[in-house]
């Protein structure tokens, strides 16, 4: 019995060593490069015309140890025909292993929205990088990527924690952007081939976010602005804490969005014209005035202001519909996958002819405002 006793002692002894033993190809956490943010865009050397331009940004020691420094971050740049093999080029001329397991941000430069095989091949990368999440933040820009990672931003340690922190802690994006992930983007191509993604820009040094990219069969097809963008975001985004400003007797008058809610339904009218109803509500408080003026208190004026933001709000979703559908022909708006969602019987009667429903489609935008605070003056 006493023979049977240690036999099992050791039999445990072995299992707890062959359990609780560390991995063998463990990678220690000073030998990783921890990379924060990624650009990618297409190589314009004359030797590497076929290959991707790869910039990662890594947070220096200082930046680590929340020490001051001048140099919060470092870039580093490789090419290759993927972003792995640029990776691996990055890789030789370090002693420390890219790692993607914390990158935030992802930026996509012009040129490399323009090549379809590449941008296809790039996102494909991305969904089977074990090492990259899917929430990963994606953004465009029509500019240098190495110039927009390196940003500096006064009380930001570096570009791309700037840009993470902004979407992830704030329940709104202004109207003029939105938060795109990875896992989006992937959803939006598969399903019809088009997705839109924020822009990001450099204007005099500074980081400007507003506007966005139109991707259409993995190619850019063109750029909307801020107002177009804020269009899209009125009718398939939060435009929560928007800003409009219109005038009240010559004098700007300034809506912050509290709440904004919209619902769409769809109707195929006799002659095969689909229409889109799309009911928006809109409550919020006056935060811009003339001080002294008591022309808030007056409901006909209120009344009055409430109709003007509700005409800017019609006229931004018209205009950016009309641009979408005549000029880059593009359901940004997701409205067949609405309809799948809500009359499957309508759904199956149009999607095999939806070009020619989306081309000839109406829209009706119908939108309520509601001024429920005038603010107060001490």
């Amino acid at each position: 019995m006493k023979k049977i006793n240690i036999l099992c002692l050791k039999c445990m002894l072995v299992s707890s060593a062959l359990i609780f033993t560390g991995c063998w190809d463990k990678v220690e956490i000073e030998d990783r490069a921890f990379v924060v943010a990624i650009g990618i865009d297409k190589a314009m050397d004359k030797d590497s015309l076929d290959e991707l331009e790869v910039v990662t940004i890594e947070p220096s020691v200082d930046s680590l140890e929340n020490k001051s420094s001048d140099k919060m971050s470092y870039s580093k740049i490789g090419n290759g025909k993927t972003v792995s093999l640029a990776l691996n080029r990055i890789d030789m001329y370090s002693s420390k292993r890219q790692y993607l397991g914390h990158t935030k941000v992802a930026i996509l430069g012009e040129k490399i929205l323009k090549d379809p095989k590449m941008l296809s091949e790039t996102l494909d990368g991305f969904q089977r990088n074990s090492e990259i999440s899917n929430k990963l933040l994606i953004l465009a820009t029509d500019k240098n990527i190495e110039k927009i990672l390196d940003a500096k931003i006064k009380g930001e340690p570096m570009a791309g924690l700037f840009l993470s922190n902004f979407y992830q802690n704030r329940e709104n994006n202004s109207g003029v952007t939105f938060k795109k992930d990875l896992d989006s983007v992937l959803e939006d191509t598969q399903l019809n081939n088009t997705t839109i993604i924020p822009k990001v820009s450099l204007e005099d040094k500074d980081l400007r976010l507003g506007g966005s990219a139109i991707i259409k069969d993995y190619r850019l097809l063109g750029w909307l602005d801020n107002k177009d963008t804020r269009g899209y975001v009125w009718v398939n985004d939060n435009a929560k804490n928007t800003e409009l400003i219109t005038k009240l007797d010559n004098i700007d008058t300034t809506l912050l969005v509290e709440s904004h809610k919209k619902k769409m339904n769809f109707k195929k009218l006799d002659n095969d014209i689909l229409v889109a109803n799309i009911d928006i509500d809109i409550s919020g408080s006056i935060k811009n005035y003339a001080l002294g003026s008591k022309n808030l208190y007056n409901q006909n004026n209120l009344n009055k202001l409430e109709n003007l933001y509700s005409k800017i709000v019609k006229s931004e979703i018209n205009t950016t519909f009309r641009k979408l559908q005549s000029e880059y022909n593009v359901d940004i708006f997701n409205f067949l996958k609405t309809i799948e969602k809500q009359n499957y019987d309508l759904y199956l009667e149009i999607k095999d002819n939806w070009n020619y429903y989306y081309n000839n489609m109406q829209i009706v935008p119908n939108v309520n405002v509601n001024i429920r605070n005038i603010g107060s003056v001490y």
